[in-house]
């Protein structure tokens, strides 16, 4: 009897990363882990954590900080935004 398909079907892609990290990922895994299901597995926690990040676990400075790097805003608000960063009592 076959195995049944999966519903999420893998496909390749290729990326560039360093060797350093690569070397450190191999050193990482036990020869029975997939790299590519460890891989998987931190893009869904990076995913996790954008989703879960909250604005009230920032500073008021981040959040300025954030705000005038949005392409949506003119540069009105973005050089009252940057002023605003000067202002030390944040």
């Amino acid at each position: 009897m076959s195995r049944p398909r999966s519903h999420d079907k893998s496909i390749p892609i290729s990326l560039a990363i360093p060797t350093s990290m690569v070397m450190q990922l191999e050193n990482h895994l036990s020869h029975s882990q997939s790299r590519s299901k460890w891989i998987c597995g931190a893009i869904e926690d990076k995913m996790d954590g954008i989703k879960h990040s909250s604005h009230e676990d920032r500073t008021t400075r981040q959040l300025i900080a954030q705000l005038s790097q949005r392409t949506d805003i003119d540069e009105t608000l973005r050089t009252i935004l940057l002023n605003a960063l000067r202002v030390d009592h944040f």
